[in-house]
């Protein structure tokens, strides 16, 4: 991109550049530069999403702050 093409912005991490015509910030833009959308996220960390979920479940059934049904 030509420099007209893109603005820089600045967060936490440094600078970064985004579209001219873009409607976000910095966060965002690297989010879509780290986490392309359209691509399919890899099986281990849906496994891996699914294990933090179930104990999550598990916990608040334990707690009582969820019917044991929905945890099974």
């Amino acid at each position: 991109m030509s420099n007209k093409d893109v603005r820089v912005e600045e967060d936490t991490l440094g600078p970064v550049e985004i579209p001219a015509k873009a409607l976000w910030g910095p966060q965002t833009e690297r989010s879509r530069n780290n986490f392309p959308t359209g691509q399919f996220m890899p099986l281990p960390i849906i496994k891996a999403l699914l294990q933090i979920k179930k104990a999550a479940a598990q916990a608040n059934a334990e707690e009582g702050a969820l019917s044991r049904i929905k945890v099974i």
